[in-house]
């Protein structure tokens, strides 16, 4: 897997506290995901971990733990970020807009949706055969 395609894993400095309107259902830290850091919804917590062998996500019910055990497995290096390739997650499919990452935006094509479809498919057959996988 190229790196360049990976989510950056953030520093525990750039993590966020929810914003006072939010209401969060716990304070999730993800270190082994497709994504990784503190999440405050289940439903982000299972779009960014399953389906990922060794994916590790622990509730905490504070900002404060969760940040520390974030903070502490960053220092420890156990903090990694493991997309599926293409997916949602994966770099080369999103942008970086105001810090977070968002699904970019859908390219134009003059062809059918079944041929923008199997372009992407090329693609990732040119990929894989340069890293010897194909």
């Amino acid at each position: 897997m190229c790196t360049s395609d990976v989510p950056p894993i953030p520093h525990p400095n750039e993590l966020l506290a929810p914003h006072p309107d939010e209401d969060p259902d716990a304070y999730w830290i993800i270190t082994v995901g497709q994504e990784v850091g503190i999440f405050f919804h289940w439903v982000d917590v299972a779009e960014r971990t399953l389906g990922i062998s060794g994916a590790v996500q622990v509730r905490k019910q504070t900002w404060a733990d969760a940040l520390r055990i974030y903070m502490r497995k960053y220092n420890e290096g156990a903090v990694e970020a493991r997309p599926h390739v293409g997916g949602r997650f994966w770099r080369s499919h999103i942008h970086e807009t105001g810090g977070s990452l968002a699904p970019a935006s859908p390219m134009p094509s003059s062809s059918s949706s079944e041929d923008s479809i199997w372009t992407h498919v090329e693609d990732l057959s040119t990929h894989m055969s340069r890293v010897g996988l194909s």
